[in-house]
């Protein structure tokens, strides 16, 4: 999944399919609105037929609307404005995402827009991506048949000018979560053969090479030598052999208290 951040009015934005926001009671959101002036009212139209209520999560896609870029509008459900947090938003981003029609390959989201107490552009920009990479995410590592490759495979997201910089950052924090998640999700997925601890051993060798940082990885005597003997007694219902991994991220001041995860 490709993840971009860009600026503008949503009419212009070139993609094969935009998103935009509709909370109960058929009220726009600000792109929203801004399509319907530009369409000469064609969302309000539409609307008033009711088949968008702007429940939370529910979806809707226009085709082909009058002065606008892309050949698809997505309405995507908001719920009650006064309710609108966090969850919901996350909701609503993975509904979208859920519902792109086939041969979508590309979408711009005017999602981070939506007001949200207590959340500013950057964390918004940064659950937009870690939804986004979980609704998308396959399981294929031991699938004889693979799945059909999906066709969406870059996500737009569009911010005001001057939130540029902070969403980059956000967007790239986003994106090194939502990566760390679905590895554990591959491994996760593996079958026990596949999985053992030598295997996961030459896991974190292979990221610690990749991203720099240190990593052990203990034997069974290592193990022994530390006393661990609970540990140990597991591994013993086990013809494979332990391993005791330990990955440090050492990049902090030299004062600051490690933060340390088992």
């Amino acid at each position: 999944m490709e993840f971009s951040i860009k600026n503008g009015n949503p009419e212009k934005l070139r993609a094969d399919c935009l998103i935009v926001g509709v909370y109960e009671g058929k009220k726009l959101s600000d792109s929203a609105k801004i399509l319907d002036d530009v369409t000469e009212k064609a969302i309000s139209k539409i609307l008033k037929t009711g088949d968008m209520e702007g429940k939370l999560a529910t979806t809707l896609v226009l085709h082909h609307l009058p002065n606008v870029s892309a050949d698809r509008v997505m309405l995507v459900g908001l719920g009650k404005s006064a309710e609108f947090s966090d969850r919901q938003y996350r909701q609503c981003v993975k509904a979208a995402v859920k519902a792109l029609p086939k041969g979508v390959a590309s979408a711009g989201f005017f999602l981070t827009e939506l007001p949200i107490k207590k959340s500013d552009i950057q964390s918004k920009v940064t659950y937009f991506v870690e939804v986004v990479m979980d609704a998308t995410y396959r399981v294929n590592a031991v699938k004889e048949k693979k799945p059909e490759a999906a066709t969406f495979e870059k996500a737009i997201i569009v911010v005001a000018k001057a939130e540029n910089l902070v969403a980059e950052k956000a967007m790239n924090r986003g994106l090194a979560i939502a990566q760390g998640v679905n590895l554990a999700k591959d491994l996760g997925n593996l079958p026990p053969n596949i999985c053992t601890p030598t295997y996961m051993g030459e896991q974190a060798k292979k990221l610690a090479k990749e991203y720099g940082f240190k990593v052990e990885v203990l034997d069974k005597s290592q193990i022994e030598k530390l006393g661990m003997g609970s540990f140990l007694g597991v591994a013993q219902g086990s013809e494979e052999p332990p391993r005791l991994i330990v990955l440090q991220h050492l990049k902090g001041k030299k004062n600051q208290k490690p933060v340390v995860l088992v």
